[in-house]
C-alpha cells in the first residue's frame, strides 16, 4: 500500500507560510470505509522556498516556542515528497502500527 493511496499529504503548523510542512496527514490503513484518520509531526521541516527566502532556522526558533509543537512527538524524515518519504521510527496508533518507507506503508 502506498501513501497516494492513503489520501496522505504535506500538512503545515500555522501561522507558517503555505508550502512550509510540518507534518503528514493520512487516511487510517485499518478502516475499510476511510473515515479515520491520523496526523504525525516530522522533523526536519519541509521549506521549499530556500534558507534564503524563508530561513529555516527562524521557522525552527518560532516552532521551538511554541508549546503545542514543542512538546508534541516527532518523527525523523527524509524525502520531500509523498513518494519519497520515510519516517523513522515506526508509527503507532490503538488501531494501527506502521512503517512509512520511500512512499511505501507497511506493517
Amino acid at each position: 500500500m502506498t501513501l497516494a493511496s492513503l489520501a496522505a499529504h504535506f500538512t503545515q503548523h500555522m501561522p507558517l507560510a503555505t508550502g512550509i510542512y510540518t507534518g503528514l496527514y493520512y487516511l487510517c490503513p485499518n478502516d475499510p470505509r476511510r473515515k479515520r484518520a491520523h496526523a504525525v509531526l516530522f522533523t526536519p521541516i519541509i521549506n521549499p522556498y530556500g534558507d534564503d527566502v524563508v530561513p529555516v532556522v527562524a521557522l525552527q526558533r518560532y516552532l521551538d516556542g511554541n508549546e503545542g509543537y514543542r512538546v508534541s512527538p516527532k518523527w525523523n524524515r527524509t524525502g520531500d515528497t509523498i513518494d519519497t518519504l520515510t519516517l523513522t521510527p515506526s508509527i503507532a496508533f490503538g488501531c494501527c502500527h506502521i512503517n512509512i518507507e520511500r512512499g511505501e506503508v507497511g506493517p
